[in-house]
């Protein structure tokens, strides 16, 4: 009996949480026509290529290794009022690796730029590492103050299968998911 009222308790929580995220754009949706101040978080998923370009030596005028990223985003948690879908580039010029490995990446960063499906362009300074060494790419930031759609607003990026080695060549297919906490 004792076993059966925990298991009730657990599934009476899960529903009262499912409730409450239920009404949340419902929330959402009259602050942002009011023009309040709450958040509520918005999440594409991208998908598109990505480049990792290796530096060409060491000497002192070479040129360190750097990535790049191109593809498409499609709105797959929308919010009322923002943009559906877009286009995005990452560059990310800035590399630093683990030494004594150069062919190990320690942090990235650099820049993500939207171009939305409403004609206006997001941009956002980011910076990231790779998840235990793998091709998961992280990258956060916060959107420019004066971006047109996400003012200031916080981002948080995550692709798969990124390349990860900056000594090698390489071009990957990548997906991955940005939200955004928009106020």
């Amino acid at each position: 009996m004792t076993v059966l009222s925990h298991k009730t308790a657990a599934l009476l929580a899960v529903a009262a949480g499912l409730v409450m995220m239920a009404a949340v754009p419902a929330v959402g949706a009259a602050a942002s026509s009011t023009a309040a101040a709450s958040s509520t978080t918005a999440s594409y998923a991208l998908s598109g290529t990505a480049t990792m370009t290796p530096g060409t030596g060491t000497c002192l005028d070479c040129l360190p290794p750097s990535a790049s990223a191109t593809g498409t985003a499609t709105c797959s948690f929308c919010l009322p009022g923002k943009p559906g879908a877009g286009t995005f580039t990452l560059d990310l010029p800035t590399i630093t690796t683990h030494p004594p490995n150069p062919c190990r990446i320690k942090t990235v960063s650099g820049t993500l730029s939207a171009t939305w499906d409403t004609g206006q362009t997001s941009t956002v300074n980011v910076s990231g590492r790779y998840i235990d060494g793998k091709p998961i790419l992280t990258l956060t930031g916060n959107f420019f103050p004066s971006d047109p759609i996400y003012p200031s607003d916080p981002v948080n990026i995550v692709l798969t299968n990124f390349p990860p080695n900056p000594c090698t060549a390489a071009t990957n297919t990548v997906t991955g998911e940005m939200t955004i906490a928009a106020s």
